[in-house]
């Protein structure tokens, strides 16, 4: 038997900022989540109300809460009452075993058997059979009993719960019995138990129910191979005449790192003009460079949709209002389908408001059977960001319910359909104003965005495509500079996480015994604004990079982090200036620079996206009313940024790009 303690048990990443809140402060989407669980299973009320040590209430109280229309509602509102906290309930939960309100809170784990099967039943004739097998598993449970007919399983039907009860069982005699257990992480079956009934008359053997034959073990999923996997996520924000939307940027970085996860070339692009998204977009479709390649592009910002459909807005756009100044996703989809890719998904984080026709030229989407494309929003509605709240970031209404559910290794169709868009339709505020996702797809297939990568009979097209990508993702060498006045030697090594971010620890070695102290930090980008560079120094040697040099050196005094953002929109060379501060053993502080160190073209530079997208920015900006964000009840983890960044320093506060 397997304990609850024993279990893979592991809550969710995004409840761990509310563990210790009281359950009544709870997001009210999962306290009412919650709430239809307790109220489908009341049985499980007062096994839960057993699991709580010094509970004041008798059992008078526990049926008088069985007894109200929303028991669950009544329970939840007491045990806030008695401040019990989210991971309280998350305890008294899993003692009672009360699957169907933890997978809520809980991370998936495939079925595990915790009451096996007795191998021996006897019964006497007439006696009614009952069987329970016991077993744990995040999401909920299916259960199909099955009965030995020789040596073919055969499903009786109706019986698909934990236990079996079957009130006239003499047909089963001398046979034997097992329960199939699944859910969408596996499936696992009980032994067989060998039923026999005891008779005391000579009456004819009893009849069984028609049976319908199932093979088991059950016959394995097709399985699905990528022959690469691809993703482009652009996020503009940033208009010259349209408001500002704030989720963009947040929403392709941090989707874009689930993706790289499952080991998608990902390129992430912010504010990107109509000259370089084309462009972009040219190099995505390149490196769908041959038949069995997954593909995602996803898109979020201003768009609009007519009768020849959406329309995305690029950031240059001096109007809203024309098809002409902006791109078309039919277009781009079929530039897509014409690389046949395995998988095609495309997602629209726009609103689809329609417009007056100005063009009558229409572009049918080329036949296929591999693309799913997602719309935030549905036909003539908007798509919803949600404000902005102190020391959060901010999300559009789409991606914060997509990210819930984007780790889930299931197929694709299961994954938007079974879990994302039902998940908005329960969203408050997009119930507020009518935003429901919508799925258009001629998927065929049950392929998945965790499907493996299997790159076997690669032709030589497809290895210069691979060294395509490795071309926008190469990254300056590591640098040393010395600076006799301090003695140390700066270090400037680099790597990046976004194919749009460049990151640049600077740390400072030690090389002449008058150094008692050194930082150092990027401090100008020179004639490139829309880059921005945010400075961190790493207090403790424990957080330094690895395999970089400065973890473990008894030499090395300082390490800095410098995040440059919007590499993409670089119109030249990216040149950067270091500030060195120093104290020698004298206690003389001395302050040097490093200047004009140019970095050339690194990453998505190469490009040359800004310069693509220079003529069309001094277009006279239009003004028009749109979306405004609206507060949103959903809460979203954030990704933790170390503190006491040099930002702070008003040397390098007068420096920093916006």
């Amino acid at each position: 038997m397997t304990s609850t303690l024993s279990l893979p048990i592991a809550i969710r990443s995004e409840f761990y900022p509310w563990l210790d809140r009281n359950f009544n402060e709870v997001c009210y989407t999962y306290y009412r989540q919650l709430q239809r669980k307790l109220d489908a299973n009341r049985e499980f009320i007062r096994d839960i109300a057993g699991a709580i040590p010094r509970l004041p209430w008798s059992n008078n109280k526990i049926d008088d809460i069985l007894s109200k229309e929303s028991p669950g509602d009544e329970m939840l509102h007491l045990l806030g009452v008695l401040n019990k906290s989210l991971n309280d309930i998350i305890t008294y939960m899993t003692t009672a075993e009360f699957w169907p309100g933890l997978e809520i809170f809980l991370e998936p784990f495939p079925p595990i058997l915790q009451r096996p099967l007795p191998r021996k039943l006897s019964l006497k004739a007439g006696q009614p059979l009952t069987l329970s097998c016991k077993a744990a598993g995040i999401p909920a449970l299916i259960y199909q009993w099955y009965y030995y007919h020789g040596q073919t399983p055969l499903k009786i039907e109706g019986e698909d719960k934990s236990t079996l009860q079957i009130a006239k069982p003499d047909w089963l005699n001398d046979k034997s019995v097992l329960c199939s257990i699944c859910n969408v992480k596996d499936q696992i079956f009980t032994s067989a138990c060998r039923i026999t009934i005891v008779s005391t008359d000579n009456s004819d053997e009893p009849v069984p129910p028609d049976p319908i034959t199932i093979p088991l073990p059950k016959e394995p999923k097709p399985s699905y191979a990528a022959k690469d996997k691809v993703a482009l996520l652009i996020g503009n924000g940033k208009y010259l005449s349209e408001k500002e939307l704030r989720a963009p940027p947040n929403d392709i970085r941090r989707i874009g790192k689930r993706l790289q996860q499952m080991k998608f070339k990902t390129l992430i692009c912010k504010d990107l003009t109509k000259a370089s998204m084309e462009n972009v977009l040219q190099l995505f479709t390149n490196l769908l460079v041959e038949d069995g390649v997954y593909g995602v592009l996803y898109f979020a910002g201003h768009g609009f949709e007519t009768s020849r459909g959406c329309f995305l807005v690029p950031s240059d756009s001096p109007t809203q209002v024309s098809t002409d100044y902006c791109v078309s996703y039919r277009h781009v989809l079929n530039q897509i389908l014409a690389k046949n890719p395995a998988l095609c998904l495309v997602v629209l984080d726009i609103c689809r408001v329609r417009k007056a026709e100005d063009s009558t030229e229409s572009q049918p989407v080329t036949a296929n059977s591999t693309t799913m494309v997602v719309y935030a929003t549905n036909e003539d509605k908007k798509a919803y960001e949600m404000k902005e709240k102190p020391g959060e970031e901010p999300l559009s209404v789409f991606a914060s319910h997509l990210l819930r559910y984007i780790q889930e290794p299931i197929p694709l169709i299961e994954l938007m359909m079974n879990k994302v868009v039902p998940s908005i339709s329960q969203d408050r505020l997009a119930k507020k104003h009518g935003q429901l996702a919508e799925i258009s797809t001629t998927l065929s297939t049950q392929r998945s965005l965790h499907d493996p990568i299997d790159s076997k009979g690669a032709t030589m097209e497809f290895e210069l495509c691979k060294r395509q990508w490795i071309s926008v993702t190469q990254r300056p060498e590591l640098q040393e500079h010395f600076i006799p006045s301090i003695g140390v030697t700066v270090k400037m090594v680099f790597t990046h996480e976004y194919s749009n971010s460049l990151i640049i620890y600077i740390g400072c070695i030690k090389k002449d015994s008058v150094a008692y102290r050194a930082h150092a930090y990027i401090s100008l980008i020179q004639n490139t604004p829309t880059v921005s560079c945010e400075a961190t120094h790493l207090f403790d040697p424990d957080h330094w990079p690895e395999r970089m040099g400065f973890r473990g050196n008894t030499k090395c005094m300082s390490v800095s982090k410098n995040v440059l953002d919007g590499i993409e929109t670089l119109e030249s060379d990216l040149i950067v200036n270091v500030t060195v501060y120093g104290s020698k053993q004298d206690n003389t502080d001395v302050i040097e620079h490093i200047k004009d160190i140019n970095l050339k073209r690194p990453l998505l530079a190469k490009l040359n996206l800004g310069a693509r997208g220079k003529q069309n920015r001094n277009r006279v900006a239009v003004q028009h009313e749109e979306d405004t964000a609206v507060e949103h009840d959903e809460v979203y983890q954030t990704v933790a940024i170390e503190q006491n960044s040099y930002m702070q320093h008003s040397q390098f506060s007068q420096y920093s790009q916006s």
